[in-house]
């Protein structure tokens, strides 16, 4: 099959249907115990388990200095708002155990990017936006050659945008053959090297 990007432009009133990532509830585990150690500038949370929900990582002066987060193998969860008093935090090690991260478990952090383990099946609170990067992450990961998108530039800002052109046109010239639908007719006609119209569910 040639490489090629094709958007499929829905009009009508039944849209073309894809595949997307399905966000299950993540699993319950058994409860464990999860510790915490500060050192220096560096957070270690270790053990098996959930994160407890509300968890101090210490005095306040001490936590607002944290720059490093590593979570250790065995931890399954991070709990909503774990590191809001974190505001100095930049880095973040999630072990390959990590099945959930509550909503606004980083909130009010210096954090610029997160690598988030193929274990993670829920993450909690997170905008359009921040979901969609999420689903793209995770369908770039997978290394499955061909790609099958659902609106993967809705919700994005501009930047992320040209980004994900950039991503996207990259895929393609390593010989993958990318199919997202799209309402954005001017953004298909300018980008896409095919183009399938769907009305009312026929092409």
């Amino acid at each position: 099959m040639s490489k090629k990007i094709i958007g499929s432009v829905m009009t009508g009133a039944l849209a073309l249907s894809l595949i997307t990532p399905a966000v299950p509830a993540a699993p319950v585990d058994a409860a464990g115990k999860v510790t915490y150690k500060v050192k220096g500038t560096t957070l270690t949370i270790s053990g098996k388990g959930e994160m407890p929900k509300s968890m101090v990582f210490g005095k306040k002066s001490k936590t607002k200095n944290i720059k490093k987060v590593v979570i250790k193998k065995g931890v399954t969860t991070i709990s909503k708002n774990a590191f809001k008093n974190c505001k100095k935090l930049k880095k973040v090690q999630l072990p390959s155990t990590l099945k959930k991260i509550s909503g606004y478990a980083f909130y009010n952090t210096a954090l610029t990017n997160v690598t988030i383990p193929n274990s993670v099946k829920y993450i909690g609170n997170y905008s359009l936006g921040m979901k969609q990067k999420v689903y793209l992450i995770a369908a770039f990961l997978t290394g499955t050659g061909n790609l099958i998108l659902d609106e993967p530039f809705n919700g994005l800002d501009p930047e992320s945008i040209i980004v994900l052109k950039k991503l996207l046109t990259d895929y393609r010239d390593k010989g993958n053959l990318i199919l997202f639908s799209s309402h954005n007719l001017d953004l298909v006609a300018n980008f896409c090297d095919s183009i399938v119209f769907i009305v009312l569910s026929t092409s």
